[in-house]
C-alpha cells in the first residue's frame, strides 16, 4: 500500500498533488489504524491506549493515506517493544501556533517504550533506504516507511516530526491542518 503512494509523491515532488483531500473525523482514522495493526499487537502483545480530547474539530486530509501513515507507524511501535510486550499510547488534540483559528490544527501524538534513537538516527529518520541500529528487524524491508509517510503527511499540508532519546522511546507527532469548515466555525 506505501508503495501505491509512490507515483504520487514523484508527482508531489513536481508541485502536482495528487491525494483525495478532504473533511475527515482523526479518530475515525486512528480506529482505522489501531483496527489494522490487532493481529501484529496480539502477536507482539502490545496494548495500545488512546486519549483523544472532546469534540476533535475536522481535518483536511486523504482518509486512506492518513490511515496507511498511521498503521505503518504503529507497526514500527509495535515491533520496536520489548519480549514482554510494550505500551503505546495515541493521542489527537487541537493546538495553535497563534490565537487565530487558521493557525490551529490537530495533533496526533503516538508515544512509544521502545528503544529510542541517538541523535544521529533521529536526524536520518525520513530519509529514504535507511534503517537504525536500534531496529528490530534491520534485515527486512526497504526503511521506506517513515520516508513515505512523512512526504504523504506533508503533501496533504500537515508535518511529521519525532522526538526520541536512547533507551526511553519515541513521540511521533503529526500535524494537521483544520478543514476550512472548522476553522470557521471556530471564527
Amino acid at each position: 500500500t506505501m508503495i501505491h503512494y509512490l507515483l504520487p509523491l514523484y508527482r508531489y515532488d513536481r508541485d502536482n498533488p495528487y491525494f483525495d483531500l478532504s473533511e475527515i473525523d482523526v479518530a475515525q482514522v486512528l480506529q482505522e489504524a489501531i483496527a489494522n495493526v490487532q493481529e501484529l499487537a496480539s502477536l507482539y502483545k502490545a496494548e495500545i491506549s488512546t486519549n483523544l480530547s472532546a469534540e476533535l474539530p475536522l481535518v483536511t486530509a486523504d482518509f486512506t493515506a492518513l490511515a496507511q501513515v498511521l498503521t505503518n507507524l504503529l507497526q514500527n511501535a509495535i515491533k520496536s517493544g520489548s519480549a514482554e510486550g510494550s505500551r503505546i499510547s495515541l493521542e489527537a488534540k487541537v493546538e495553535s501556533a497563534h490565537e487565530q483559528a487558521e493557525h490551529r490544527h490537530v495533533v496526533v501524538l503516538l508515544k512509544d517504550q521502545g528503544l529510542g534513537l541517538t541523535e544521529r538516527e533521529l536526524e536520518l529518520l525520513f530519509y529514504g533506504y535507511r534503517q537504525t541500529a536500534g531496529g528490530v528487524e534491520q534485515s527486512s524491508g526497504t526503511a521506506l516507511g517513515l520516508y513515505l509517510s512523512y512526504q504523504i503527511v506533508r503533501a496533504m499540508g500537515g508535518n511529521l516530526s519525532c522526538e526520541s532519546k536512547l533507551g526511553a522511546g519515541s513521540t511521533f507527532r503529526i500535524e494537521l491542518p483544520l478543514s476550512p469548515k472548522s476553522v470557521a466555525e471556530v471564527l
